[in-house]
């Protein structure tokens, strides 16, 4: 898998060393929030076995594939993303309240 970004934005590849895969993949490990991975079903830059890769290197994700989206699964089915993330959020908003104190 490799990183996907804007060099016009980011700077050019290998100018910062904290964009290096390794660094950044550790950085990944460190994640301790719910995190939803989204996968456009239809895209080609994303792939499957890339999406599996970083749930697995998570230690609370979750993973939704959206049918009939390619990359850009907000331009290409806007709702069906909107369906995902209301039901991550309410899942998560339900996780908390089980594990929070009653005060």
């Amino acid at each position: 898998m490799g990183w996907k970004y804007d060099p016009r934005r980011m700077g050019p590849a290998g100018s910062d060393p904290d964009r290096h895969p390794d660094v950044m993949w550790s950085a990944i490990e460190r994640i301790d929030c719910p995190a939803l991975v989204v996968r456009g079903a239809d895209s080609d830059l994303f792939l499957e076995q890339d999406a599996a890769k970083l749930v697995s290197r998570l230690r609370h994700a979750q993973f939704v594939q959206i049918p009939g989206a390619g990359h850009t699964v907000q331009g290409d089915q806007p709702r069906a993303l909107t369906a995902a993330l209301l039901d991550f959020l309410q899942e998560s908003f339900r996780a908390q309240r089980r594990i929070s104190p009653t005060g």
